[in-house]
């Protein structure tokens, strides 16, 4: 059996970075290694996970300079040389080893304005829309976000700009800019590219950032 060299954040924003070795297993995600080192280890480190199934988003971590979900991240899959380096993620205040403070992240999306304003009432009948339309299917990226921050993470736009909402909050907005952005791209070069477009990162390019700023809110 093989030995993994992990390196692993302590402390809070000014901490540093401790190694553990830690049995390299088959089938072996990030969660695994970080559990095994919290219950074999050292039980002061501090993480987050709830449904190791990659569901609730509560695991992402910093894996090797990259967000992601631990809890389904393989070893095999990062770590050709059995060497893994695990840090909070970025663009978010350290509570305490691998655990940030998502608050900021959360007010954005709050201030994001992303809530449905009803304009009809109980009364009225239910509105009806085909899974198999265009604008039903061009939605399925944006609402496979489950708020874990992985994209808020990676983001170089809010590591340099703080007001800068993220992809996240903007995948939630009600935008009409942006509609008016995308709309015609649909009408004129189809369903594909449309739905191409809506994917989490055009976010990030097509919208204008001056226009989503907390100072505009």
């Amino acid at each position: 059996m093989s030995t993994l060299e992990v390196k692993v954040w302590r402390g809070g924003a000014d901490g540093r970075f401790q190694t553990f070795q830690v049995p390299r297993r088959d089938a072996q995600t990030v969660l695994d290694v970080v559990t095994y080192i919290q219950r074999r280890l050292d039980p002061t480190l501090a993480y987050r996970f709830a449904c190791r199934v990659g569901m609730c988003g509560s695991c992402a971590m910093t894996v090797n300079g990259r967000p992601r979900w631990t809890c389904r991240t393989h070893v095999a899959d990062v770590a050709p040389k059995d060497m893994l380096e695990i840090a909070p993620l970025a663009n978010l205040p350290i509570v305490r080893d691998l655990v940030t403070d998502m608050r900021e992240f959360f007010d954005k999306w709050a201030r994001a304005r992303a809530q449905f304003q009803p304009t009809q009432t109980r009364r009225d009948d239910f509105a009806r829309i085909e899974p198999a339309s265009p604008a039903r299917r061009a939605i399925d990226a944006a609402i496979e976000c489950i708020g874990c921050g992985v994209c808020y993470a990676a983001c170089d736009v809010v590591a340099w700009n703080r007001d800068y909402l993220g992809p996240a909050a903007l995948n939630r907005a009600d935008n009409h800019r942006f509609v008016g952005v995308v709309w015609p791209i649909f009408r004129k070069f189809g369903e594909p590219l449309f739905v191409h477009v809506v994917g989490l990162a055009a976010y990030v390019h097509l919208v204008n950032l001056d226009d989503f700023t907390l100072a505009d809110q």
